[in-house]
């Protein structure tokens, strides 16, 4: 039986022998067993790839490549050392006089490996773990400077922030006395509280100054506040906001460094914006994180001293006095009721309080004592003069009044028991033994001296502040909000909460920063004193640096750190930097959240699609919004898939995202699904295994033309190129043979086509080196030797010298559009064979193509014995080809295409089908391997070749 097998496409790209006897796949059917150096063509052919020249040999450290793209004509590389960086434009390096530019950079060599990146036009974002985010900017072509990223304003806040009322002057031409004293009366009723921002010419504000406080009253026709600051360096403008509900509300915005405010209603949706540092590291940064009430002191009003108070005075039980007497007399007393602030002042009452007993008390000649307008609760008690708000750490101390005091025998008992020692005695007269009487017989009762007041006063005085002994209610009022001052720092604001006077609570509106643990707090407010309070600043912690960052939505997205793995940042839209928020939360706010995931494995990298991708060593998360645009109260995050990807920076083609997975180093694809509204990943290495099993890829970059095409460099040195066209299902892996070790390795456009750079390590020392033009124009620019250096001279030549890098080593020579054979350069030298012009001399590279066993491409022919009657082969180019049998046998041979008789074109010059010899010493795997050493260009576009098929001896 004759058959014929006709491969026309090698789109499958090398295929693992473990697919073999996949027949039902098609692409299996157009791969190979093997692709040397070989590039796959969109159009299904091959193509030997071009060789790499050599750039220079960096040193025997760990290196690292990064791209660099400003535009598509402006690009560049970026080498990247030992805390050193050089710079690569068009393959050459920048130069700084006779040597290469090179710049520090903050990266030992054994951080480069984890180093992220991004880019937004000319300044790129570098993350590590374990390096605080830098900016590298570049101002010029020998001028590129690493900037640490702060999130914090540009722009100090205004200082010495003042506010004060003024009023329109008044004539008796226009105002009577009487309308003189009610506006006297109504000035000044408002307390009024201010504070300020700086703008800088980006419309970014610095964080808000300290408060300006004033009593005012802007509802008095023509009266103002005028409010002044001073200038800040590089402000543009100013915005002043007043305090009103509970928040700074946005009054106006002025290029001045001072505003009058004549009472217009704040805007409480614009509020002044806080910052904060968003990775911390030590030492401290001193943001405040809480301040906490430690005692709360007394008194606090954001009012003016009252006076004429009637307050109501309670004891509480078992405080109230018993008087004990002894004798039987009926006793009447006068007494006056004092507060003693906490710093000696003492209020008395205005009219002296009568006591009465109410019965006895259980115990013998003695009762309990009251008031006289005792009501049960308390007793009204008035005041006179200037009484402060009382707060608990008032005393009470009730003494004996001018007026008539008698008893006999009587002594006072408080809680404590009986006080012998405030025993009265002698106050009938000095002489007496019981009071006189006039003529009438009615006694005559004398009052007590001052003498015996003395010795009697106080008769009773709380030890421990009204808390223990009394209540004053009728102060109570209402919780009042008041300002805080904090020393050392700046940017902070916090807000204290008072409570019958005293301070109970501690509101942290901005933690600002500079602050320490022992910065000092003291409350703004026209009354009050003693109130303590404890300031605790972020402390010094581990770094919280992001492993990773990008863009999206028009913010700088950060994410994943040590201490928070899953933690995302996102800056205000529009700015690189800025993390601002404000009470309440706007739209534009600065994001801070935490993804929820089964682990808690840290974000290594961040892709910005139609949603923001995360990707972690255990899943894909994708991040979006409830409702429109991305926003802190509609940000949400969703799990995607759980294949989890490594430390190698993804690529985006297209739509799709290119990943290598956490487990198994095989490279994956992700792209949206409609049919189940999530991103999906598939596997791209599915069908060469053998690349990738039981390895990692640990660099991966992606060229778009002409030629779009994947590059990974594998942790055993192995470089594989993919040509990858996801939207035809078409991922062809082949190998790329450099002869060294393979470290990094990225792809930047350069002219029409995009150049591949690497790092490969030979003999203990890297080199980086360039890949030449895939597309070339004639044989003349024909580059396929590996680590060359190609020279056009003036005159031919023969001496080519340069080439130290090569010492020792067998290279191929190429010299005016030919392969002149090979030679072993000595001192830095070869001779050419004969003088040429355009010359390149480099490491051979030899391309092989082995066929996949035919009996496995065509279900017919499956495990018959068979024999090739004849192979034909297209091609193009004018390279050499061997070919034989594979694997080789013992006296195998190989062939070597001849140029002659046997050559026919077909369609056009540049294609032609070539007749091969046959060698009958095949067997059933009939495996066929191509081979191309020389220096010429070749594609091979197909292999045609017809089968006599031996059946079993059926009688077929």
């Amino acid at each position: 039986m004759a058959l014929s097998v006709l491969q026309n496409s090698f789109l499958g790209g090398e295929i693992a022998p473990a697919l073999y006897g996949r027949i039902d796949d098609k692409l299996v059917s157009v791969g190979a067993a093997e692709l040397t150096n070989f590039l796959v063509n969109v159009s299904g052919s091959l193509r030997r790839r071009p060789g790499f020249k050599f750039m220079r040999q960096l040193g025997d450290g760990i290196f690292r490549l990064i791209p660099f793209r400003f535009a598509s004509d402006q690009t560049l590389v970026l080498v990247f050392g030992n805390n050193v960086m050089y710079v690569v434009a068009m393959g050459q390096f920048v130069m700084n006089g006779s040597s290469p530019y090179q710049c520090s950079t903050p990266y030992s060599e054994g951080q480069l490996a984890d180093l992220s990146y991004s880019q937004n036009a000319d300044v790129v974002t570098l993350t590590s773990p374990d390096v605080a985010p830098y900016e590298l900017r570049r101002y010029g072509a020998t001028d590129w400077r690493f900037v640490k990223i702060s999130t914090l304003p540009s722009l100090d806040p205004p200082t010495d922030v003042k506010a004060s009322a003024t009023y329109p002057a008044q004539t008796s031409d226009t105002v009577t006395d009487d309308d003189m004293q009610v506006q006297s009366e109504q000035r000044d009723v408002i307390t009024a509280q201010y504070v300020v921002t700086a703008v800088d010419s980006n419309g970014i504000e610095s964080e808000a100054s300290g408060v300006a406080i004033t009593k005012c009253n802007y509802y008095i026709t023509g009266a103002t506040v005028e409010v002044s600051w001073s200038a800040v360096a590089g402000a543009v403008s100013y915005r002043v906001y007043r305090y009103v509900s509970g928040v700074y509300g946005f009054l106006a915005q002025t290029e001045q460094c001072s505003l009058s405010d004549t009472g217009t209603t704040p805007d409480t949706s614009q509020t002044p914006p806080s910052h904060r540092e968003a990775f911390i590291g030590a030492p401290s940064t001193g943001e405040i994180i809480s301040i906490s009430v430690i005692d709360g002191g007394e008194g606090y009003s954001d009012q003016d001293a009252v006076g004429g108070t009637t307050i109501d005075f309670a004891f509480m039980p078992p405080a109230h006095l018993w008087l004990k007497y002894g004798g039987g007399w009926h006793f009447e007393t006068y007494y006056v009721l004092e507060l003693i602030s906490p710093d000696g002042q003492t209020y008395r009452t205005e009219v002296p309080l009568k006591w009465k007993d109410t019965g006895n008390n259980g115990e013998s000649n003695s009762f309990d004592v009251w008031p006289a307008n005792w009501n049960g609760s308390s007793c009204p008690v008035e005041f006179s003069g200037d009484l402060p708000q009382v707060t608990d750490e008032w005393r009470v101390r009730i003494v004996p009044s001018e007026e008539p005091n008698w008893a006999g025998g009587v002594w006072f008992r408080n809680a404590k028991g009986w006080v012998e020692e405030n025993r009265i005695i002698n106050i009938y007269g000095d002489g007496e033994t019981s009071p006189a009487a006039d003529s009438t017989g009615k006694t005559l009762w004398k009052k007590a001296t001052t003498e015996v007041m003395a010795r009697f006063a106080p008769m009773w005085e709380s030890e421990e502040g009204l808390s223990c002994k009394t209540a004053i209610s009728s102060l109570a009022g209402n919780a009042i909000t008041l300002e805080l001052e904090i020393s050392e720092g700046t940017g902070a604001r916090a807000q204290a909460i008072a409570v019958n006077g005293v301070i109970t609570s501690v509101q942290l509106l901005s933690g600002g920063r500079g602050y320490s643990n022992s910065s000092q707090v003291r409350v703004i407010s026209k009354q009050g004193s003693g109130a303590k309070f404890k300031v605790t600043v972020a402390p010094s912690t581990p770094a919280e640096f992001p492993r990773c960052s990008g863009q999206f939505d028009q913010r700088r997205v950060f994410a994943g750190s040590n201490t928070n793995p899953l933690k995302v940042w996102m800056t205000n839209p529009s700015q690189q930097s800025l993390m601002m928020t404000h009470v309440p939360l706007q739209a534009d706010d600065c994001i801070e959240v935490v993804a929820v995931s089964e682990d808690a494995d840290m974000i290594r990298h961040i892709v910005g699609m139609e949603s923001l991708l995360l990707f972690t060593g255990s899943g894909e998360m994708r991040v979006g919004s409830s409702s429109g645009g991305i926003s802190p109260a509609s940000v949400v995050i969703r799990t995607q898939s759980y294949v989890g990807a490594n430390a190698v920076k993804p690529v985006v083609s297209g739509n799709n995202v290119v990943f290598i997975s956490a487990r198994g180093g095989h490279p994956y694809q992700t792209v949206y699904s409609e049919q189940v509204a999530s991103f999906a990943p598939s596997d791209i290495g599915v069908r060469c295994p053998h690349f990738f099993d039981g390895k990692d890829i640990v660099d991966m970059a992606l060229s778009k033309s002409p030629i779009n095409s994947l590059w990974c460099c594998s942790s055993d040195g192995s470089l594989y190129c993919a040509t990858f066209l996801p939207e035809q299902g078409i991922n062809a892996w082949t190998r790329v043979d450099v002869r060294g070790k393979v470290e990094s390795v990225c792809a930047i456009a350069e002219g029409t086509e995009d150049h591949v750079y690497i790092t490969v390590r030979r003999n203990g020392t890297v080199c980086l080196e360039r890949m030449s033009d895939i597309i070339i124009d004639g044989d003349n620019n024909a580059r396929f030797v590996d680590s060359f250096l190609d020279a056009m001279f003036t005159s031919p030549q023969t001496s080519i010298t340069g080439l130290n890098h090569l010492n020792g080593q067998t290279v191929a020579m190429h010299g005016d559009g030919k392969y002149l054979g090979s030679a072993v350069v000595e001192n830095g030298a070869v001779t050419l064979p004969e003088p040429c012009r355009n010359v390149a001399i480099g490491l051979p590279i030899t391309s092989r193509l082995v066929t996949i066993p035919y009996e496995y491409a065509n279900q017919e022919v499956v495990m018959r014995e068979h024999n090739p009657k004849s192979i034909h082969l297209r091609i193009r180019g004018s390279g050499g080809l061997k070919y034989g049998i594979y694997p080789l046998r013992p006296n195998g041979k190989t062939y070597e295409l001849k140029r002659g008789t046997t050559w026919e074109q077909v369609q056009n010059p540049d294609s032609k089908v070539l007749a091969l010899v046959i060698d009958g010493n095949w067997d059933r795997q009939s495996q066929i391997q191509l081979i191309a050493s020389d220096t010429q260009p070749i594609e091979i576009q197909a292999l045609l070749a017809d089968y006599a098929v031996q059946f079993a001896r059926t009688g077929l």
